[in-house]
């Protein structure tokens, strides 16, 4: 998984991220749907599925992902 959502940031994020924020949050929207995919199906057809679960995932997939695209923006600025 990780390795495709690198490349899906790189793809998706970074060439709209045209500021740290812009590259913060596109990171972090890139990173909620991409866990809500995963969450929300889970909450769907697992059943016993926890809510807490979904909702704490969402919030560690949001702010990884946003973080992890503001770090690659710096660095692809800085490399550029």
């Amino acid at each position: 998984f990780y390795l495709v959502h690198v490349v899906g940031i790189a793809t998706f994020v970074l060439p709209q991220a045209s500021s740290w924020s812009g590259a913060l949050l596109l990171g972090g929207l890139f990173g909620f749907c991409a866990y809500a995919a995963y969450d929300l199906t889970n909450h769907a057809t697992i059943k016993g599925w926890p809510p807490i679960v979904t909702v704490v995932d969402l919030a560690w997939g949001t702010a990884a992902t946003a973080l992890t695209a503001l770090a690659a923006w710096a660095t692809q600025r800085h490399f550029a």
